[in-house]
């Protein structure tokens, strides 16, 4: 290059030299654009006495691979005095044009790209443009794991000098995440002890049998921390038994520390005795055990020493198989022995307990077992089960707060024959039965009664009851029985949800209460069966819509939030009354469309959020334009719908959309226990 040239150059100043530089690197004319880079490197402040060199013994990649520091390297370590002569500079022009200028090299000669940016590096130690730059050049050489090193020397010295939000270690973090996902492996082993038993106590049990085997010293971590094995359940898909060795290695690694032990039915069939035997030595310690023998055998129980005596939770679901009289005789004689020399070593520390198609005779008879801190019980029955007497139950459960009869089931209800305990469940909340029941709630608001009705919270059947329609009020040879029915109001209910059972005349002296002060704010509802004679409601037969004329205090509950419709009938040949008189109205109201009766009642409650639907009795595309007319009003943004599928639930959910409301398909499961929430009210 001529001396008129170069002079000519350095007219420019620094920042007009760089955007000249870029502009011929972006035009392809790299030769001067090294030309315009290099003027500003040598016009730099700190190399004005005399022409600049680079420091020849720093080994950048030497240091990368043995993991020591590369800004210490960069820094301090010169064995060639070069440092002493010339100090780190700082110009962002000096280290912009150093950078700019290893760019264009990597167009031309990689060798001298990769001098610049260790020149760079060594300039401008804590800049985070030489990181950038030398990674990049060998990742271009295929050494990944060097560029990896000097990216993440990078990125150390940036959150050191604080440049964490710069856009510089933004970059750094883009390259280097390809690689960081590819090599960095660490053994969760290197972490401190207490936090990897932390992670590995949230593993499932297949889980842990799989990463055991990755080596010989994870194999030995899990062998001696047997706080990892604290959670055993058995996946309910196993198809094949596990091998003895397999459960005999497990129950050591347990040692009895286990907290929970959950054995379904699929694996329960396929379980040795001895097998069954070691896991519940394993598990002396265990508060929650869960077991399914509706397939399986039942197994021998464990001695004393062997057997969980601290559960807290116990789920037990029995078989369902059927045979001759005298094989089911055996079995009830089997399960008795079974539950009851569980509850005998359990009963003091028991909170939950369900039982699942129990048949034992004794349950809650006689003398059962106290379970003075149970707070939780679900039962189901099967078919010829014996009857429970429920006062007998209350004795048992005194602090009981939420109950659940499930399946076939009868409760001994006959005053005269059950000791008396009146209110001894003062803290029940919750009762719920999807079951047939013939008098069991009766009791509720008998004079010996051990339920509260004042402080129940959630009440709620998915079967019809026998003898009565709500369970809550008597027939009358129920009233003869007892002699003086007490009417007591449910003050505290918040859930009251029948889907097969009728609330009758009587319901309204204990749900008006919580209706007028907005404490109740779930309400699901069934309709009368209009085949069916009831002398409840007359002689004849009465349509479904028109028993809300008998109930005219249901209507406009002011803390209504979601409210459910079951089994009525919008058959055209019914006869509705020309006159339905719904609260407020000082004259009759004609309404002949009966679909038009169930959207006025639904509009009548101001705060409604969630509406369920579904009947037995009407075909889909019945309920599919009730649901129609209920968008079309535009106040419920939410609609459940049981018993409509196919295209119309398709279209009758685009139609919903279209109005801003969501329809789904009710396919509701109880959850146990029933987790109650505060009042949307504070009530």
């Amino acid at each position: 290059m001529s001396g008129k040239s170069n002079s000519s150059l350095h007219l420019y100043s620094p920042d007009a030299a760089l955007v000249r530089g870029r502009d011929a690197y972006a035009s392809g004319r790299h030769k001067k654009a090294i030309e315009y880079f290099t003027s500003i490197i040598n016009s730099c402040d700190c190399n004005r006495r005399d022409r600049p060199r680079m420091c020849r013994c720093k080994d950048f990649e030497r240091v990368a691979q043995a993991g020591t520091s590369i800004f210490h390297e960069a820094m301090y370590n010169c064995r060639c005095n070069v440092s002493l002569k010339w100090d780190k500079c700082h110009d962002p022009y000096h280290i912009r044009a150093l950078d700019y200028r290893a760019a264009v090299f990597e167009k031309e000669d990689l060798h001298l790209a990769k001098r610049d940016a260790e020149w760079l590096l060594q300039t401008a130690p804590r800049a985070l443009e030489g990181y950038l730059r030398l990674g990049k050049i060998y990742r271009m050489e295929k050494k990944p794991k060097v560029a990896l090193a000097i990216w993440n020397a990078g990125i150390e010295v940036g959150r050191k000098e604080g440049l964490g939000g710069s856009r510089k270690i933004k970059q750094l973090y883009e390259v280097r995440q390809p690689l960081r996902m590819h090599y960095v492996r660490v053994d969760p082993m290197t972490l401190p002890v207490e936090l990897v038993e932390h992670i590995f106590s949230y593993f499932q049990l297949t889980d842990l049998c799989r990463v055991q085997g990755v080596c010989k010293r994870w194999d030995y971590f899990f062998d001696s921390r047997p706080c990892i094995w604290k959670h055993i359940e058995f996946p309910a898909g196993l198809k094949r038994a596990p091998p003895s060795s397999w459960t005999k290695t497990l129950a050591n690694r347990m040692r009895g520390a286990a907290k929970s032990l959950v054995i379904p039915s699929p694996v329960q069939e396929r379980l040795r005795e001895t097998q069954w035997l070691q896991l519940a030595d394993a598990a002396k310690q265990a508060r929650r055990l869960e077991l399914d023998f509706r397939h399986g055998p039942m197994p021998k129980l464990p001695s004393n020493r062997q057997f969980p005596s601290r559960l807290s939770s116990l789920k037990i679901i029995f078989s369902e198989s059927r045979g001759p009289r005298y094989f089911d005789l055996f079995l009830d004689q089997e399960e008795n022995d079974f539950l009851r020399g569980i509850l005998e070593r359990c009963n003091y520390n028991l909170e939950s307990l369900w039982l699942g198609h129990a048949r034992v005779p004794w349950l809650f008879q006689d003398l059962p077992p106290a379970l003075p801190r149970l707070r939780y019980l679900r039962i189901s029955r099967k078919q010829d089960a014996s009857l429970i007497s429920l006062p007998s139950l209350a004795a048992a459960t005194p602090r009981l707060e939420q109950l659940y009869l499930d399946g076939p089931c009868s409760i001994e209800c006959t005053l005269d024959e059950t000791p008396s305990c009146p209110g001894a469940w003062s803290d029940l909340r919750v009762v719920i039965a999807e079951c047939e029941v013939s008098s069991w709630f009766d009791l509720g608001w008998a004079s010996n009664s051990p339920m509260n009705p004042e402080k129940i919270r959630v009440l709620e059947s998915r079967s019809g009851m026998l003898g009565f329609r709500d369970g809550l009020g008597m027939t009358v040879g129920a009233l003869s029985s007892v002699g003086q029915f007490l009417r007591k109001s449910m003050d505290s209910l918040e859930r009251y949800w029948l889907e097969a059972a009728t609330p009758d005349f009587l319901s309204q002296e204990r749900l008006q209460d919580p209706l007028v002060t907005g404490k109740l704010y779930e309400l699901g509802l069934a309709f009368p069966d209009t085949d069916r004679d009831d002398t409840m409601w007359g002689e004849d037969p009465l349509p479904a819509q028109a028993f809300l004329q008998r109930l005219p205090w249901l209507y406009g509950g002011p803390g209504v939030r979601m409210l459910g419709l079951f089994d009525f009938n919008l058959d055209s040949g019914l006869t509705i009354p020309d006159s339905l008189q719904p609260p407020g109205e000082d004259r009759p109201k004609v309404e002949k469309d009966q679909a038009a009766v169930l959207v006025a009642f639904i509009e009548s409650f101001p705060r409604l959020e969630t509406l369920v639907l579904g009947s037995k009795f009407c075909e889909a595309r019945e309920v599919a334009a009730l649901t129609e007319a209920v968008v079309n009003r535009g106040k419920i943004k939410k609609i459940y719908l049981r018993g409509v599928t196919g295209q119309l639930f398709l279209d009758i959910r685009e139609l919903a959309a279209m109005k801003g409301a969501e329809v789904m398909v009710w396919q509701r499961k109880i959850p146990w226990p029933y987790p109650l929430k505060p009042h949307p009210d504070g009530l």
